[in-house]
């Protein structure tokens, strides 16, 4: 009886340690397997990060190749998927604007009266405090760096009223390119130098029709006006360097990539004056 009972216990004892090791064992696996996922995500989540980033980054110089040898293929300012790249779960789209057809404001503080003129008639259409403009022009501000600079002194509703509208980078100063200013700029512009503001509809109509000549513009009764208004025929030279801000996002999955760059441009080659990765 001694000897069967010590053999039960025996018997019970090998049993526990068996449950113990399979249950340790299968606790091992699933650890080990709930690792394994954690490291494989991370890593595919970390390479869709870096082919984001890359594809964005070459996007900027996709934008600038075709700005210089085929500047009808991108559309300004409309989003545009890059054929080549987008497949699968890949996209690729980019965007970009002439900063020339911006106001320059990177020398609001300098009080040139031109540029203060046409910003009171901008602030006045879009409804804008006149005392924006005031704090703007303050001897503290002779020259902002970054667009970005002007959300310090105004409301964020205000800032996203105007920054669409505004540059720091533009090779033109008290005048933008006919051919690519908002609307608003050209009422504003209008409105400024005492003409009817209903000719800057105008103006964004003829553009269906190509580039506006200093001809057309006089045919408006605008002739006065390339002061103020870079026409296609009264660029100084067709080598000079421009200035855009390139937009692209890249979607890979789930996971997205947005760079924002202003580039200058021309002869052959672009420099990079601003860059912003999000």
């Amino acid at each position: 009886m001694k000897i069967t009972r010590k053999l039960r216990n025996s018997r019970g004892v090998a049993l526990l340690i068996v449950l113990l090791v399979t249950t340790l064992l299968v606790a091992f696996i699933f650890e080990f397997a709930y690792g394994t996922r954690v490291s494989v995500n991370a890593a595919m989540n970390y390479r869709d990060s870096q082919r984001a980033y890359y594809l964005a980054r070459s996007a900027v110089g996709y934008v600038w190749w075709n700005l210089e040898n085929m500047p009808d293929s991108i559309p300004h300012n409309e989003w545009h998927v890059i054929p080549i790249i987008s497949a699968g779960d890949t996209e690729v789209r980019v965007r970009w604007e002439d900063e020339g057809g911006k106001i320059n404001v990177s020398t609001v503080g300098s009080n040139d009266t031109d540029l203060l003129g046409w910003l009171s008639q901008l602030f006045f259409d879009l409804g804008i405090d006149q005392e924006v403009l005031n704090v703007m022009k303050d001897p503290e501000h002779q020259k902002f760096e970054m667009l970005s600079e002007l959300h310090l002194i105004m409301s964020d509703e205000d800032y996203a009223k105007t920054e669409k509208y505004f540059t720091m980078h533009s090779n033109l100063d008290n005048q933008v390119n006919v051919d690519t200013a908002p609307y608003e700029v050209l009422r504003s512009l209008l409105g400024f130098r005492g003409k009817d503001e209903g000719l800057a509809e105008d103006i964004v109509n003829e553009r269906a029709n190509g580039p506006i000549t200093a001809a057309r513009l006089a045919e408006l009764e605008l002739g006065d006006m390339t002061t103020y208004l870079q026409t296609a025929d009264s660029k100084a030279d067709i080598n000079e360097k421009k200035v855009s801000k390139v937009h692209s996002f890249v979607t890979i999955g789930e996971y997205t990539k947005q760079i924002e760059a202003i580039i200058e441009w021309g002869r052959g080659q672009f420099t990079i004056k601003y860059w912003r990765a999000m």
